[in-house]
């Protein structure tokens, strides 16, 4: 487990990526590799809005909906002016 910035929050160091969820054919299906991937212990799940159109944020609630703290980073200074920030799952 790794501290995430400085929030405090521990993840671990392999996070699944949002961004890769366009790859399944529906958000039921991201959604049940979601909670599979929680059942593997990664306790860090990365979302954006612009991953799959807005899909992977549905896909993530739909699999974490029992059991996820959900919190939003704050944008870095590499962020572009403008963009919302990142929304990052954790688990207990």
């Amino acid at each position: 487990m790794k501290e995430f910035g400085r929030t405090g929050v521990k993840v671990t160091a392999i996070a699944q990526g949002g961004a890769r969820m366009a790859l399944f054919p529906d958000i039921p299906s991201a959604a049940a590799h979601v909670r599979r991937v929680y059942e593997m212990d990664v306790t860090y799940f990365d979302c954006a809005h612009s991953y799959w159109g807005g899909k992977s944020e549905e896909a993530y609630g739909m699999g974490c909906l029992r059991f996820a703290r959900i919190s939003s980073s704050q944008p870095s200074p590499v962020s572009a002016p403008g963009r919302k920030p990142k929304t990052s799952f954790t688990f207990p």
